[in-house]
């Protein structure tokens, strides 16, 4: 079984995607039903303390931030 991560990773991996990356990227999300691209709808943020997440189109709730990634240079 995998170690969570910290708070404090948790808090670092938001700072860093959102220094990288501005609201509305292109993105590919990992999803139980097959990955897809989209485009996010706001910054990184943490979730109830433990989780790192950011919002999605094309999704009603909050996607974890490992399950994203960046498409910067690729079309959407």
């Amino acid at each position: 079984m995998a170690a969570h991560k910290t708070l404090l990773q948790q808090m670092r991996r938001v700072e860093a995607w959102n220094d990288a990356h501005p609201i509305g990227v292109a993105v590919k999300v990992r999803a139980e039903s097959g990955n897809f691209k989209t485009t996010t709808v706001s910054a990184a943020q943490i979730l109830g303390d433990h989780t790192a997440v950011i919002y999605v189109e094309a999704l009603s709730g909050c996607v974890p931030l490992d399950r994203v990634r960046a498409l910067q240079g690729e079309p959407s």
